[in-house]
């Protein structure tokens, strides 16, 4: 998996969700986890976004995304996040 690639991927992936809104993303918190394949450059990397709580109080959000390449030999994982509370996004 080019780790160029991924990044870009989870980069798209993460700005579309905060784009979404902390009230939205609230509505995924205790649900497991979402992943979806994309294929890039001809290989197949699963993506896999988890949104929890980040602090005790439960007042911002986590969100996770991480991309698993296709490789069976080592493992392949890219992760980026960030935390949102309900006044807008903070980069973590």
């Amino acid at each position: 998996m080019n780790r160029g690639d991924a990044y870009e991927i989870l980069a798209t992936r993460l700005n579309k969700l905060r784009a979404e809104g902390y009230d939205a993303l609230l509505l995924r918190v205790g649900q497991p986890a979402r992943s979806d394949t994309v294929q890039v450059n001809g290989e197949s990397v699963m993506v896999e976004v988890e949104v929890s709580w980040a602090d005790r109080e439960r007042g911002k959000l986590q969100v996770c995304a991480t991309a698993y390449g296709p490789s069976t030999w080592m493992t392949e994982r890219l992760g980026e996040s960030f935390a949102i509370g309900p006044s807008g996004p903070r980069v973590g």
